[in-house]
C-alpha cells in the first residue's frame, strides 16, 4: 500500500523545531516498515531524502498568500496525492490539508487529518465543508477531540478518533541517569497546550537523561527531516 504523509512544515532549522514535525516525521517512518511510504512537505529547494524505508520528497514552496510557510503550496503537489492509496495530512486548516482532501475526495482517495496545532487564516476550510470529507480525524488526545466537536455542523468531521502521539523508542531512549538536586521551579521550553497531552510536568527530584531533552524539544536529532 502506498501511503502519502503531507505535512506543511518539516522538522528542521530551516523550517520548524516542534513536535507536530517530529510526529509526522515518527509515524511516517514506522509506517515505512510495511508500506511504501513517502512524507511530502515543502521548502526553499526541492530535494528528496531517504531514512532507512523512507522517502521524504521537499517540494520547492510556493506561497499562495502573504502568510507563514502553512500557506504554502506546488504544482508538483498533485503528481504526489495521484500516488498514494492512502494521504494522511498533519495539520488542520492549511492549504496543503484542504488540496490533498478535496484530490482525495475527487479521486476516491481515503484521506485522514490529524490536528497538531498548525493552521493559518487563509484556509478555504474556514469557509467550505471540507472537514467533513476526510474518513477520519485521528487525534492525540482527548483535549483535540472536544475542540473537533465542537467544531459548527458544517465544518465538523464525521469522525473522530483518538490515537495519542509517542516517542521513537529507537531513537529517544534512556541514557544513564544522575540524580539532580532541585534548585526551583522546573521549566519546559515544549508546547504545554492540553492538545499536544503534555498537560503535567514531573515532580521535583528529576534525573536527567537524553529521552526528557529530547521529548521535551521535540527530539531535534530525528535524521528523517534534518536539512
Amino acid at each position: 500500500m502506498k501511503v502519502l504523509h503531507v505535512s506543511p512544515t518539516y522538522f528542521g532549522d530551516d523550517s520548524v523545531i516542534g513536535g507536530g514535525e517530529r510526529h509526522a516525521c515518527e509515524l511516517a517512518r514506522a509506517m515505512a516498515r510495511r508500506h511504501d511510504v513517502a512524507l511530502l512537505s515543502f521548502a526553499a529547494e526541492p530535494r528528496s531524502t531517504r531514512d532507512g524505508r523512507l522517502r521524504t520528497v521537499y517540494l520547492r514552496r510556493r506561497r499562495l498568500a502573504a502568510g507563514p510557510d502553512l500557506s504554502a503550496l506546488s504544482p508538483g503537489f498533485f503528481r504526489w496525492v495521484r500516488w498514494a492509496d492512502v494521504i494522511h495530512c498533519h495539520q488542520v486548516r492549511t492549504l496543503s490539508t484542504d488540496a490533498a482532501v478535496t484530490w482525495g475526495r475527487l479521486l476516491g482517495t481515503p484521506t485522514f487529518v490529524s490536528d497538531l496545532g498548525g493552521g493559518e487564516r487563509y484556509a478555504l476550510s474556514y469557509h467550505l465543508p471540507i472537514l467533513r470529507w476526510p474518513r477520519a480525524f485521528l487525534l492525540i488526545s482527548e483535549y483535540s477531540r472536544r475542540l473537533a466537536l465542537e467544531e459548527p455542523a458544517r465544518t465538523r468531521p464525521n469522525r473522530v478518533e483518538v490515537v495519542y502521539g509517542g516517542v521513537d523508542p529507537e531513537r529517544f531512549s534512556p541514557g544513564p541517569a544522575e540524580p539532580v538536586a532541585p534548585r526551583g521551579p522546573v521549566g519546559s521550553t515544549a508546547d504545554t497546550l492540553a492538545r499536544k497531552f503534555v498537560t503535567d510536568l514531573p515532580a521535583p527530584g528529576l534525573r536527567r537523561s537524553r529521552i526528557s531533552a529530547a521529548s521535551m524539544t521535540g527530539g531535534r536529532s530525528a535524521p528523517c527531516l534534518r536539512r
